[in-house]
């Protein structure tokens, strides 16, 4: 993680400021905030409670120490998903529930997150790319806040499986990231509901386990 996250972005960021390029954008997450229940934006403090977390936010230092070469672009990225993703939460919960294996939810609800599908992460990438000039920090999240127990109802639905639920009486997990600035600043609008997006990424895994 301090190899990839730390290392080599400081290794990135001076051999752009040698030939001398005009914009580095950096990919970082939202895992910089760390758990809070109240929802993320860019104001939001960051204290990150996880090794990874830390990582991006000391690499987010290096980018931000490097503006007065280059302008600087600092992406929040929350909770991508999509079809052909792996060993991450929402394909987990897929198989979890294909495989009637138990999946534990707080309260009912677990996790409570705006996930965003990857044809939106990427058109905001392609949004920043070709119309950010200045140096500044955005987050990058889903439009929808959802439940980890609301997604595993329409998995059961879609597949027509009935999942195995034990639900406990933990606090939900909040992680929810807001994007207005991102929004407002490029006109964005999304093109993937959430329920759309969860059925895409469901009948990916299906074909490719049939």
């Amino acid at each position: 993680i301090f190899s990839i996250n730390i290392a080599s972005t400081q290794i990135l960021l001076d051999w752009s400021r040698r030939i001398k390029i005009k914009h580095f954008i950096y990919a970082s997450s939202g895992n910089v905030y760390g758990q809070n229940p109240k929802p993320l934006d860019e104001h939001s403090e960051c204290l990150p409670t996880d090794y990874y977390g830390k990582s991006k936010y000391i690499a987010e230092t290096l980018v931000s120490a490097y503006s007065s070469f280059f302008n600087t672009t600092i992406l929040r990225i929350f909770g991508v998903y999509g079809p052909g993703q792996s060993a991450m939460i929402i394909p987990n919960l897929i198989d979890r529930v294909i495989n009637r294996q138990e999946i534990t939810l707080a309260d009912g609800k677990g996790l409570i997150f705006t996930p965003l599908f990857i044809t939106d992460c990427i058109r905001m990438l392609k949004t920043i790319i070709s119309k950010s000039s200045k140096s500044d920090i955005y987050n990058l999240s889903g439009n929808e806040v959802i439940t980890l127990g609301e997604i595993v109802s329409m998995i059961s639905k879609i597949t027509l499986i009935e999942a195995c639920i034990k639900i406990t009486t933990g606090k939900p997990v909040c992680f929810i990231g807001v994007s207005k600035k991102f929004i407002d600043k490029f006109s964005y609008q999304f093109t993937m509901p959430f329920n759309h997006g969860l059925e895409l990424t469901i009948k990916h895994k299906i074909e490719q386990t049939a």
